[in-house]
């Protein structure tokens, strides 16, 4: 990341096509923080943006937990693109009143365009957060009967989705919310 993106408030991965057009990116690191002290900004705290982006065949696997306080993550590519989160997108949040950070009490707004989203882990990867789906496809196939509680769902364009089912026993992968709004476009 460099000095530009961190006072533009953007930070972006993508697949590394240039070594490649099918080059997998696997990012296997303790985690990543997404954090506005990280931007040193003098003005108010502005959400910081981490995108991740497929595009042409690319994948992007993301095997460790996303963490950090005030952001908006961007799930981005195009239509071949591939984005597994295979664990937890989290968010911290301080109380002004004590300063105190409440670990996983802040929400995320998470956006989904163009690509394809892989809840790899389990249907809880996205649990609390507000989620956006613009366009592309949703997959929380995993093998296991699941659930996502969202805080938000909000649809705002033709966005696949793909659950698993259980016709023995009348089950199936379900995204549940405290809100919903449908946009047109």
């Amino acid at each position: 990341i460099d000095r530009q993106q961190m006072q533009q408030n953007q930070y972006n991965i993508e697949n590394v096509s240039k070594l490649g057009e099918t080059t997998d990116a696997i990012f296997v690191m303790p985690n990543i923080y997404a954090s506005q002290a990280e931007a040193v900004q003098s003005e108010p705290l502005e959400k910081t943006t981490l995108t991740l982006s497929a595009k042409t065949d690319g994948k992007l696997v993301m095997n460790d937990n996303i963490n950090g306080f005030h952001y908006n993550l961007d799930v981005t590519g195009d239509e071949t693109g591939v984005v597994y989160l295979n664990n937890n997108v989290k968010s911290y949040d301080i109380d002004i009143e004590t300063g105190y950070i409440n670990s996983d009490k802040g929400i995320v707004d998470v956006s989904l365009e163009k690509t394809n989203l892989i809840l790899g882990r389990g249907a809880d990867v996205l649990d609390g957060h507000n989620l956006t789906l613009n366009s592309g496809a949703l997959s929380m196939l995993n093998g296991e009967i699941g659930q996502m509680s969202l805080n938000q769902l909000n649809v705002e364009g033709n966005t696949k989705f793909y659950g698993d089912v259980d016709l023995a026993n009348a089950q199936m992968d379900r995204v549940t919310a405290d809100e919903y709004e449908k946009k047109k476009k």
